[in-house]
Parts: structure tokens; C-alpha cells; sequence
């Protein structure tokens, strides 16, 4: 900051400190800039210096404001709404004032050197932002082009063309929108139908590949909970675990490895007095492989005796507790509750999880059967008599309706993204037709067609993400008040497809009208 003292000097001792100021700064940038050779020049005392600025720093920052209101003389301060032209004059005025000043030399240091030097100014960047954002934008491309102009000077005319340029593709983005906005406006109820439309369509996507994703992650849940990367099953049992059965004699060249879990499933039905009946899959486990090991339990804890089981935590749900004593497929054992797992679902049905000797009582079959199948977390190559392995994708595909289901659900979601783009281009093509005569107005008012085709491809645009947007909240708020048996899933990759697919369409909808925009003729204005 300067001080009183120092504005209260005669003019002409004020001249000579700032000529030696100036002299200084348009030598050496800020950095290198020594109070020594200022105070020499101005054959003031190093004492007087400091009494008159502070330091360096405040020395400069009056010359630079100096430099400042001399170069923006006559020229306006700030533009706050926007045009082209007026941008383009006062930046060419200050280029052109800026190089025929005293203070150029200072001025190109500043912007290579100086400015970096003394960091943002919190004010000046505080107002940018509250600034219309075309504003903004005019502005950023200003001082990128007075830089460039005033260090190449071979090049100025060059720039300045192209910043005019750039000023000008500004001012037709925000024409186009502004139709846009103003005929949607207008046009509530029609555009409203078309939003609504969208709306729905959206909201029946969102819903069908929740659902799809949410049934495909119960089919598998338990597989991929298993880390599942090869399944080792009979040869004669169709890739289904349910059907196949391993013998010693079948395992007998199998060399089984901490990866390795062995496995035997059975369906069931749970029965319990004060409970509903449940159809479930009893799974048999060895207590020393992995996959028992791995078990995530939300409450209580795993099978260790053969007459425990534990079960999938959707059975909370259904009224089961810890404790239940429960009989499986009418058997006179009972089988008590122990433990509620995370992730226990295959083929939608919920697991419970026993001992391999359990399993053996539930599905009586020859003494010498080891397992239903044994499931690996590594990619196994085992062929032998009757045995043979198979990778996750292989066993998946052929749970019972698991690709039937997947291909039902994307066929939907297929259609409704056609259907969507029917309804939009439909909708618009009819619009654009209705508005010919309007459009022939401003052809005729020398409004360009591609500025028309731009403000039907942003009402697209607009009315397909406001519907998309609205039918997400609205999947969210159902998802929330929907129960916990309902299997549903929203996956990030979901949403964003979602949302990308419809943008699609709708740009694909508005493009469809454009043929006509084309057409217009201004001479059949009214």
C-alpha cells in the first residue's frame, strides 16, 4: 500500500520516484527487482522508500495500477451482458493502447513474469465467478487473447480473427439454447406430454434392469460368493450341480488343493410350526475347505454338528429365528437354526448350509459318493471317466432359466429404448411441422437453419434429461418403500447406461426432423 506521505509529494519529485519505478520493473521482473537501483535512480534515501511503500511488492502494485488506468482510458471497466462485437473493440482498443504505451514493457512482464509471481487475486476471482457464464467464458478467451497478441506481434491479426471468431460461436450456442428454452416455455402442455412420455419410459428401464440385475445376483449370488472360477461335475449330469453326483472311483486322479471345496446340494422344503414353509437348497460343506471357511455370517454363527444349519438372512424376513428347530423334506430329524449368512442364494432360492454328512442323510445314495461337485477359485483343466471340469460362465448359463431370464429382460429394455425414440421423434416431427410457418419468420429475419437445428436438437436433449432425471428419483423412492424379498439391484453401470442410452435417443429423435427445418423457405413467411 502507498502512503499518505508519499501522495502528498510534490508532482515532480513524484515523477522521478515512478520513472525509476518504471525503469526498474520494465528491466527486471519482480523477483530480481532490487530496492538499491530504484532508490539510485530516484536519488531518494533507502529510508524514504520503505516510508513511501512498505516494500517491493507495494511499489510495484502502484505502478501497475498506474500502467492499468492509463491503458484502460476511455475504455468501459466491465461488460456484463454479453456481445461479441463490444468484446471484441474494447479488447482490440486495449491492445492497440497497450503497445503504443510507455508501459508496455511492464505490461508483457507482468503477464510472463509478474502475475504468477504475486498469485490470484481473491477479489478479482471471486467476481469472475459470479459473472453469466457466457460472460465468463468471453472473458477467459479475452486475456487468453491479449497474451498472445501482445508476444506475437506477427501474429496479432491472426489471433484477433480467431478470438472474433470464437466470440461469435459463443453468441449461437446461446442463441440456440435461448430458443430452445423459450419455445418449451410456450409450449408447456406439448412439451410437458413428451417430458411425461419419457418420464415413463425411463422409469420402466430403470425398474426392468434393476429387477434383471437384481434376479441374475440371486441366481448367482452364492457362486460368486464362492469365488468361482472352474466347477468339476459328472459328465452325464448337463453342467447342473443338482444332477450330479462324484464317486471315489471319479475323484480318484484328482489332486485336491486349498482352492478346492467339495460340495453337495439337495433340494429342499423347511418346515416349521409358526413359520411359512420355505423351498430352499440344503448345500453340504467339509469344515476344513475354503468355501466353509469364507461363509460371511451376519448373526450367529456356522454349522458345526449335523443337526445345525445356516441359513440365507432373507429367512429373518419370513419370521425364522435363531434357535428354530425346523424339518427338512418331512423327515423326522430336526435341524436347529444356528447362524443367518450373507450372500446364501442360488436360483433364487435360499441356501442353508449343513455338514457333508447331513447331506448324505438327506439324499441317500451309495456309500461311495463324495460330492455333488467341487467348486475351485482357480481355473481347472480335470478330464476323467465321467468327470469333467467346467469354468463359472459355462456353469452359470446353465442354472434353470437363468439366460432365459437375462435374454427376456434385455429384450424389453431393447424395445423400450426403441420405443422411446419412436415417441420422441414422433412428437418432435409433428412440432416441427406445426411450426413452419414460425420458422419461415426467422429464415426470413436472416436466422440461420442450422441455429433452428440446433434449438430442436437442445429441446431433445433438455426434455429427455429432465424425464431421465425425474424417473430416477422416482426409482430410488420406490426401491426405498419396496420390501426385502423384492430382488432388486442398481448398479452404477445401470444408471449410467441408462442415462446415455436415452440421451442417444433422444439426439437420434431430434436429428429425425431436420430434413424439414431444411426446407423452409422464408419467402413463405406471414
Amino acid at each position: 500500500m502507498v502512503s499518505e506521505t508519499f501522495i502528498n509529494l510534490s508532482d515532480e519529485k513524484k515523477q522521478k520516484i515512478e520513472g525509476a519505478l518504471l525503469k526498474e520493473f520494465s528491466t527486471y521482473p519482480l523477483a530480481k527487482g532490487q530496492v538499491a537501483r530504484i532508490v539510485k535512480d530516484a536519488g531518494i534515501a533507502r529510508g524514504a522508500f520503505y516510508k513511501y511503500f512498505g516494500d517491493l511488492k507495494g511499489a510495484y502494485t502502484y505502478l501497475y495500477r498506474l500502467a492499468m488506468k492509463e491503458v484502460h482510458m476511455g475504455l468501459p471497466t466491465r461488460l456484463r451482458e454479453f456481445d461479441p462485437e463490444s468484446f471484441y473493440k474494447m479488447t482490440v482498443d486495449f491492445i492497440n493502447q497497450t503497445e503504443n504505451s510507455m508501459y508496455f514493457d511492464l505490461i508483457k512482464l507482468h503477464l510472463s513474469q509478474n502475475q504468477a509471481f504475486l498469485g490470484d487475486d481473491k477479489k478479482q476471482k471471486d467476481a469472475f465467478l459470479n459473472l453469466d457464464s457466457q460472460v465468463w467464458a468471453a472473458m477467459v478467451l479475452t486475456h487468453e487473447a491479449i497474451d498472445l497478441a501482445l508476444f506475437n506481434k506477427e501474429k496479432k491479426e491472426k489471433i484477433l480473427n480467431r478470438y472474433h471468431e470464437s466470440l461469435c460461436l459463443l453468441q449461437k450456442k446461446k442463441k440456440k439454447m435461448f430458443l430452445a428454452l423459450k419455445e418449451i416455455k410456450y409450449e408447456k402442455l406439448r412439451y410437458g406430454l413428451i417430458t411425461l412420455m419419457i418420464f415413463l419410459i425411463a422409469y420402466l428401464i430403470f425398474m426392468l434392469s434393476s429387477l434383471s440385475v437384481g434376479l441374475a445376483s440371486e441366481n448367482t449370488q452364492a457362486v460368486n460368493s464362492w469365488q468361482t472360477q472352474s466347477v468339476v461335475l459328472n459328465d452325464n449330469s448337463n453342467v447342473s450341480l443338482n444332477q450330479s453326483l462324484l464317486t471315489k472311483e471319479n475323484l480318484k486322479d484328482f489332486k485336491k488343493t486349498k482352492n478346492d471345496s467339495y460340495i453337495g446340494i439337495v433340494p429342499i422344503v423347511m418346515k416349521e410350526k409358526k413359520h411359512q414353509t420355505v423351498s430352499a437348497q440344503f448345500i453340504g460343506l467339509n469344515k476344513d475347505e475354503y468355501i466353509y471357511k469364507d461363509l460371511e455370517v451376519v448373526s450367529g454363527r456356522k454349522a458345526k454338528h449335523d443337526d445345525e444349519i445356516a441359513v440365507d438372512q432373507i429367512l429373518w424376513n419370513r419370521g425364522y429365528r435363531l434357535g428354530d428347530r425346523v424339518t427338512l423334506n418331512g423327515s423326522d430329524q430336526k435341524y436347529k437354526i444356528i447362524g443367518f449368512l450373507k450372500n446364501a442364494k442360488i436360483n433364487i432360492a435360499p441356501i442353508a448350509y449343513g455338514t457333508m454328512t447331513a447331506w448324505k442323510k438327506l439324499r441317500p445314495m451309495a456309500p461311495n459318493v463324495e460330492a455333488s461337485g467341487i467348486i475351485s477359485k482357480k481355473n481347472l483343466d480335470f478330464k476323467a471317466k465321467n468327470v469333467r471340469s467346467y469354468d463359472k460362465q459355462t456353469f452359470v448359463n446353465k442354472l434353470p432359466g437363468y439366460t432365459a431370464q437375462n435374454s427376456t429382460f434385455e429384450l424389453m429394455i431393447g424395445f423400450l429404448f426403441v420405443i422411446s425414440l419412436i415417441v420422441i421423434a414422433v412428437f418432435l416431427y409433428i412440432l416441427t411441422i406445426q411450426k413452419m410457418p414460425n420458422y419461415a419468420v426467422l429464415r426470413a429475419q436472416g436466422i440461420p437453419s442450422k441455429t433452428l437445428i440446433g434449438a430442436t436438437l437442445s429441446q431433445s436433449l433438455i426434455l429427455v434429461i429432465i424425464g431421465t432425471v425425474l424417473a430416477y428419483l422416482l426409482m430410488l423412492l420406490t426401491v426405498s418403500v419396496m420390501p426385502a424379498t423384492v430382488p432388486i439391484d442398481f448398479a452404477p453401470w445401470i444408471m449410467i447406461s441408462t442415462f446415455v442410452g436415452m440421451i442417444l435417443m433422444g439426439a437420434i429423435g431430434g436429428l429425425i426432423p431436420i430434413r424439414s427445418i431444411l426446407k423452409v423457405d422464408p419467402s413463405k413467411a406471414v
